[in-house]
This record gives structure tokens, C-alpha cells and sequence, in this order.
């Protein structure tokens, strides 16, 4: 029985860890041939996978990632634009413009430039899908947070546009929102916060069912939302976050 991605190129952005490199197992697994742009080559990512190394904040670098990828697997026709940088608690106050280029360079610039040459493709094959990662903090807000929520939430805006936009042509864009997931990332912060434990239980607390996600959750819903048999989504902000946003 032939996978939910058979012979369908997709490329991931910031594929080398954590939610990107279980998109780009699960892409595999379901028949797909997988590319990914982060800005250094990881230590290990999944077998099969075509790695460029791009800077998606620069515009150059993201084209010539687009021609590489388009050269060795042929047209795109998913994306998912998964790469972004967080950053540490910043009072509206005292938000510099060093920290907003920082972000939005990434969250914000990447994903358009990243849709813009991937487009390129699915308008020459008739059809694509568009999956942009956005986060609950883009749709309810978090302390101290104006410039990351920000980010997410541009991401939104560009999906439910660009959905319009591109209806007819038969590319679907949609956005996914997690919660609070078990990646690197999470874990990272939480050695810095100074007490481990405390930290961890606070972020479970904020999600009714008593646990974080997982990096496979998040997979599976992309995966289905790049497939065919999402045929009739579009424009959609999907919620993937444990009961966070109903508290």
C-alpha cells in the first residue's frame, strides 16, 4: 500500500533536530523524498534526507537551496516551515531592534522566502501544500513574549492570505499551533532556568492533559496535512496543544 507521500518531494525547514527531523522520518516513512535547510549540518539526520546548508533569513541562500533541491529531487511540491528562533523573557519596554530583526529574520522572513521559491515549483506541477508551524503563543499570547508571539502570529496571517490566493491553483496552505513539546529546545531552557524540575512541572501544569507533546504528535499531523487526503483543508489554524488554550 503506497505511503501518504509517495514520490512527493518535500522540504522542511530547520530540519536538522527536535519537530523538523521527525517531520523528515515521517515524510520518508510515508513514501516521500525529504530536503531540509538549516544553517549547520547536524552530527546525525534521518537516512535519505537531502541537507542544504541555508541561512533562511537571506534571500540568496534560500533560492540557491531551492534550485539545489529542485536539480537532485525534482519539483517541490511540500513545505513546511518549521525553522524559528525563541528568546529569553523581554518586557514590551525593553524590546530592542537587534532582538526583533533577530526573530522575525527567521520566523517571519524565512517562511516568506522559504513559500516564495517553493511556490515556484508547485505552480509549475499544478498542485502543493504549505504547512507553516505557528505556536499557541501566537494565538493567546505569553508574559514577556510580544516579540516571539508576534512572530507566530505573522505566520497566520500569511497562511489564511496566501490560502486565498492560491485556492484555485490547487495549493493548500495551513498553519499547525502546538503547545509546549519534548524537543531540545524545551530542554535546553529548562537547565538554564536553574531548577529543572520546577520548570518542567510549571509547563505540564499548563496543559489539561497532564503532559507535554510529543515530537511524533506534531509529525503525524503535518505529515497528513502535506497528504492528498487532507484535500479539503485550507486556510486552517490547527490546534495541537493538550487542552492549553482551553484553560
Amino acid at each position: 500500500m503506497p505511503g501518504l507521500l509517495e514520490g512527493k518531494n518535500v522540504v522542511v525547514t530547520g530540519g536538522g533536530r527536535g519537530i523538523g527531523s521527525k517531520i523528515i522520518e515521517m515524510v520518508i516513512s510515508e513514501g516521500g523524498n525529504a530536503a531540509f535547510l538549516d544553517i549547520e549540518e547536524p552530527k546525525a539526520y534521518p537516512r535519505g534526507a537531502l541537507f542544504q546548508k541555508a541561512d533562511i533569513s537571506k534571500e540568496e541562500d534560500v533560492k540557491e537551496s531551492f534550485l539545489n533541491i529542485e536539480k537532485e529531487l525534482g519539483d517541490v511540491y511540500g513545505l513546511v516551515n518549521n525553522a524559528a528562533i525563541s528568546h529569553p523573557p523581554v518586557p514590551g519596554e525593553d524590546v530592542t531592534a537587534d532582538l526583533l530583526y533577530r526573530v522575525f529574520a527567521i520566523n517571519v522572513f524565512g517562511a516568506f522566502y522559504s513559500t516564495k521559491y517553493a511556490l515556484r515549483s508547485m505552480l509549475k506541477i499544478g498542485k502543493g501544500s504549505v504547512v507553516s508551524i505557528s505556536s499557541v503563543i501566537g494565538k493567546v499570547g505569553s508574559k514577556n513574549s510580544s516579540v516571539y508571539a508576534s512572530s507566530k502570529a505573522a505566520l497566520l496571517g500569511m497562511t489564511k492570505s496566501n490560502a486565498v490566493t492560491y485556492a484555485s491553483r490547487h495549493i493548500r496552505f495551513n498553519a499547525v499551533l502546538p503547545g509546549y513539546v519534548e524537543t531540545p529546545l524545551i530542554e535546553e531552557a529548562a537547565r538554564k532556568s536553574g531548577d529543572y524540575e520546577a520548570y518542567m512541572k510549571n509547563l505540564i501544569s499548563l496543559h489539561p492533559l497532564g503532559r507535554l507533546g510529543n515530537a511524533e504528535e506534531i509529525a503525524g499531523l503535518v505529515v497528513y496535512l502535506l497528504s492528498e487526503e487532507s484535500s479539503f483543508i485550507t486556510g486552517s489554524e490547527i490546534v495541537i496543544d493538550g487542552g492549553y488554550t482551553s484553560i
